[in-house]
C-alpha cells in the first residue's frame, strides 16, 4: 500500500506525519538525525509521570493516582517495588 492509495484526508495526514517513509523505528531511536533521549523506555516515561504527580500532590498517593486514573493500590505496589530496587529519588 502507498500514500496515494489512502483517502484524500490520510493522504495530507500522512503528508504531514512527523514519521518518515523511508525510515523504521529503528532507524528512528537510533539514527543520527534523532537524540538518544528523544524516545524513552516505557517504564521510565510512567516512572516519571508517578514522581512527578507525587511531587504535584505533595507524595498524596491517592490524589496522586486519581490524577493518573490509576487505582491507588497501583501506586503503592510500584512504588514499593521502585524503593526495593533502589530506582526511587528520596522525595518519593
Amino acid at each position: 500500500m502507498t500514500a496515494a492509495m489512502l483517502p484524500n484526508d490520510l493522504q495530507r495526514f500522512a503528508e504531514k506525519s512527523l514519521w518518515p517513509a523511508n525510515q523504521n523505528a529503528e532507524e528512528l531511536m537510533l539514527g543520527d538525525s534523532t537524540p538518544r533521549d528523544a524516545i524513552k523506555p516505557l517504564w521510565l516515561a510512567e516512572k516519571e509521570a508517578i514522581q512527578h504527580a507525587l511531587d504535584f500532590t505533595n507524595q498524596d498517593m491517592s490524589l496522586a493516582a486519581s490524577l493518573l486514573q490509576v487505582s491507588p493500590s497501583t501506586l503503592y505496589r510500584k512504588v514499593q517495588a521502585w524503593r526495593e530496587e533502589k530506582l526511587l529519588v528520596a522525595s518519593c
